[in-house]
């Protein structure tokens, strides 16, 4: 899936390749968000099976949005696990205005370029608030790392600013919005990715 973005007088190439959860900018692999905050981690966040889980959820929800999940879809997942998923996700979003879904952006912080996939883009009120959807525990630390890279990454992408980050949890049965106002979370991110880019140079 590619996405063109402009840098100066020249528009650059983003792809990002699924199975290897690689992107290239302009040929040159760069490291993603989750890349960033997860590296070094042994704690196996989040575990394989709510990782798949999250990923089907995932896609579920951005042909909804888009309006391209078909009916006959809805239908062969009456009654499993994912419909709660679904029904609990429409009620929470009934009213909020999407202005980006499932978008990938690049960007640079000290110098270091680092790329994303930002779940939804949200126009709250006048402000904009970036939001990732979870559908596991919830991880404060790495996930207001996420947002605020997300938001750093769209700000630098479009000149819109950000104004609200945060991460809505799904559990199949509740849509809870968590908010994380800690500018300091971007601050963090930034370390870990000169800390990222500092073992892939002395490797």
């Amino acid at each position: 899936m590619p996405a063109g973005h402009r840098s100066g007088d020249r528009v650059s190439e983003l792809l990002f390749d699924q199975p290897s959860h690689t992107y290239t900018l302009d040929g040159v692999v760069i490291p993603s968000v989750s890349q960033v905050i997860t590296a070094g981690d042994t704690t196996n966040y989040p575990p394989n099976g709510a990782a798949e889980r999250g990923t089907r959820v995932h896609r579920v929800l951005e042909l909804l949005d888009k309006g391209e999940l078909s009916q006959d879809y809805i239908a062969a997942i009456k009654g499993r696990e994912i419909e709660g998923y679904i029904d609990t996700y429409q009620a929470w979003r009934l009213k909020l205005d999407i202005v980006a879904n499932e978008e990938m952006y690049h960007g640079q912080l000290d110098g270091l370029a680092f790329a994303g996939t930002i779940d939804r883009v949200l126009r709250i009120g006048d402000y904009l608030a970036v939001v990732d959807i979870k559908t596991g525990r919830q991880y404060p630390k790495p996930h207001a790392m996420q947002v605020w890279a997300y938001g750093a990454l769209y700000t630098q992408a479009t000149g819109r600013e950000i104004e609200h980050h945060g991460c809505v949890y799904l559990d199949g049965r509740t849509a809870k919005l968590r908010m994380y106002g800690e500018p300091e979370a971007l601050d963090l991110f930034r370390r870990k990715l000169a800390a990222y880019y500092g073992r892939k140079n002395a490797a």
